[in-house]
């Protein structure tokens, strides 16, 4: 005898026959099971089928879910883990680049402290010369007053005597001029009065008198006499002693 879980609303039970085994006995909630049709059949297979496959794909989605979660977790771990190693990696980096930070402040600080040892005595020895300089030129200018001094009366005394003798170069530079300026013209005159002589001859020769005579009249009219030159001798003498 087939049986089926009791249903709401049946009273239905299995008689308490004494054949009954322990099993059948305690089924007291279970009915007789009615045979059912074919559409009942299907209905049910389909039901149960769909049931089997909603069952497992519930099955297999917790299973995903599971494995997803495991997955999770894993994942996090690796994620702290790396989280981790990171900041540990970035403390190492930052510490190494403090620690060259430091050492290239040194060095520079090192670079620094010899340049400016370097710089200091560069404006030491500066300052040095600078009064080195300044002493010099002090002695020389005390020197070049010292010979001024002393050479001031011989350089004026000189002057006076140099001042004397370009005025009597000058002087006699002046009469000299002079006087080859006036042994000119009376060279000139000569000429002249030689000339005037052989026209007068070639036109006595001639027999031209009347032309000859106004020609010597202005010959004599132009020519200068030796009283002339000697006023003006005279003259410059009384220039040279006025001077």
């Amino acid at each position: 005898m087939k049986l089926r879980p009791k249903r709401k609303g049946e009273t239905e039970t299995i008689p308490n026959n004494r054949r009954l085994c322990k099993r059948r006995q305690n089924q007291k909630n279970y009915v007789r099971k009615i045979p059912k049709t074919g559409a009942e059949r299907t209905r049910i297979y389909r039901e149960k089928r769909k049931k089997d496959e909603n069952f497992q794909i519930e099955e297999y989605q917790k299973v995903e879910r599971e494995r997803m979660r495991k997955l999770r977790k894993v994942q996090k771990k690796e994620r702290d883990y790396n989280f981790e190693l990171r900041n540990k990696y970035r403390m190492k980096e930052k510490l190494r680049k403090r620690k060259q930070r430091a050492k290239h402040k040194e060095k520079e600080t090192e670079k620094i402290r010899k340049l400016r040892k370097v710089q200091n005595n560069e404006r030491d020895t500066v300052d040095l010369l600078k009064e080195y300089r300044t002493k010099e030129r002090l002695t020389k200018r005390k020197q070049r007053a010292k010979s001024k001094a002393k050479e001031t009366e011989s350089m004026r005394l000189s002057r006076a005597i140099m001042n004397k003798k370009l005025e009597e170069d000058r002087r006699c530079s002046s009469t000299e001029n002079l006087m080859k300026r006036i042994k000119s013209l009376e060279f000139k005159i000569k000429v002249f009065q030689n000339s005037n002589r052989r026209l007068n001859q070639i036109l006595d020769s001639r027999n031209t008198r009347t032309q000859r005579v106004g020609f010597q009249s202005n010959i004599e009219n132009m020519s200068p006499s030796t009283s002339l030159l000697e006023s003006v001798s005279t003259a410059w003498k009384k220039k040279e002693r006025e001077g």
